[in-house]
């Protein structure tokens, strides 16, 4: 039965629900106060934009998001492994063929660039997927590293690491020899 990982999932989601609900509380009161600051009135004016990656939102999110892949894991062992070896799972496993793809491919699709500075992209993104760091810290190295605006820095490191990944991944797939096929739903 799955009652024991369904009695841990609604208590997961019950306690993001309550920590997301106190975080956009704490939000609100912020925004709250500086509309009264700056316009006398939290009705005068739409609150500010904020960078959602730099607030307590974002950790919960990502938190519950580690949490959940956890769970699916520990499921899918217990589940739908039986007869089969225990497996661990190592979150920090870089994924080398995104990593390669990253080296062969990134920049490609960047216009009014050097070879140089597509070399030096093709280098971050790769050093970038083997630590780890998050995605802000990419964006970053791409903005103060190659001289880009914020959000052509941004909309190079998603349109990068996306490709890197996807090639990436395809290219793990054909070589398990398990996928057989895939469907792209969009």
């Amino acid at each position: 039965t799955l009652f024991p990982y369904t009695t841990i999932l609604r208590s997961c989601e019950r306690e993001v629900e309550g920590d997301l609900a106190e975080a956009f509380q704490s939000l609100r009161r912020s925004w709250i106060s500086r509309l009264r600051k700056v316009y006398g009135s939290e009705k005068a004016a739409t609150p500010p934009k904020i960078a959602m990656e730099s607030t307590p939102v974002a950790k919960i999110l990502e938190d519950a998001l580690v949490d959940s892949a956890s769970l699916g894991v520990e499921f899918a062992i217990d589940y739908l492994g039986a007869g089969v070896p225990l497996l661990e799972f190592d979150w920090t496993l870089v994924n080398a063929d995104a990593q390669k793809s990253a080296l062969k491919f990134a920049g490609e699709l960047i216009s009014g660039i050097t070879k140089t500075t597509r070399d030096s992209v093709r280098v971050t993104l790769s050093d970038w997927i083997e630590s780890g760091d998050s995605f802000s810290s990419l964006v970053k190295v791409l903005e103060k590293g190659h001289t880009f605006s914020r959000a052509r820095a941004k909309l190079i490191a998603q349109t990068e690491v996306t490709r890197a990944y996807a090639v990436g991944n395809e290219i793990a797939y054909e070589r398990s020899g398990v996928v057989k096929s895939k469907q792209w739903v969009t």
